[in-house]
């Protein structure tokens, strides 16, 4: 892979994640805010780390062999969840394709499961930003406040919500009907638009930073978690 390549990616046999410098750069990072920055290459790093533990990744340990050393309690559990997020965004309509066009749920799975596990993991780390940021002595408390300059033209989101359009935003793309049926047909990756409903309707913390109803099209009462 180029140096320059948007791109980054996930070795199991190396158990490393490799990202190119050409994803070093804005929309993925250098965007002046912590929040916005942790939203995207934070979870873009976590999207990397989450494929050791997908349908795939997991079949390696920590060695990089392949080795069968999940217990079989560990992985019903693991398919029943995969099964949950396999059925949900199998339900994602392109209504400009057709009446009856959906994305392929299996075949999106590994792409589905490290966007839901790195989102997640990226709310830790900047958690634990914030930590940082305020002293130890503030662990434990609720009304943890950002130590950084609001957005200038967007004073009125909160840096939580911050972090989601940071996410959001990495994924935004209008591909042409012929574009997206190309993509709906050989992409293992979902659409942006996907990218971003699935993900973040599957995340409590999306729903409460942006008081989103609960029952709501981005506050289901079922939400579809693997790691």
């Amino acid at each position: 892979m180029s140096k320059i390549e948007v791109n980054a990616f996930y070795v199991p046999k190396h158990v490393s994640i490799y990202l190119p410098a050409g994803i070093l750069q804005a929309p993925f990072t250098g965007n002046g805010l912590a929040s916005l920055n942790y939203g995207a290459i934070g979870a873009i790093i976590g999207h990397e780390f989450t494929h050791g533990f997908d349908k795939t990744g997991q079949k390696y340990d920590k060695n990089g062999k392949l080795n069968n050393w999940w217990s079989n309690e560990t992985k019903e559990n693991f398919n029943e969840r995969v099964q949950c997020m396999i059925d949900q965004y199998s339900k994602f309509h392109f209504p400009e394709l057709g009446p009856n066009v959906t994305l392929d749920g299996k075949k999106t799975i590994n792409e589905n499961i490290a966007d839901n596990g790195g989102m997640r993991e990226a709310l830790i780390a900047y958690d634990l930003f914030k930590l940082r940021q305020v002293g130890n002595e503030k662990k434990g408390t609720e009304d943890l406040h950002d130590l950084q300059p609001d957005l200038p033209g967007l004073t009125n989101y909160t840096h939580k919500q911050l972090f989601f359009l940071g996410y959001a935003n990495m994924w935004c793309q209008n591909p042409s009907p012929s574009i997206l049926k190309l993509l709906l047909k050989w992409d293992v990756h979902s659409p942006g638009r996907v990218r971003v409903l699935g993900t973040l309707s599957n995340t409590k913390e999306f729903a409460e930073a942006w008081n989103c109803p609960a029952g709501s099209k981005m506050n289901p009462a079922d939400k579809c978690v693997v790691w």
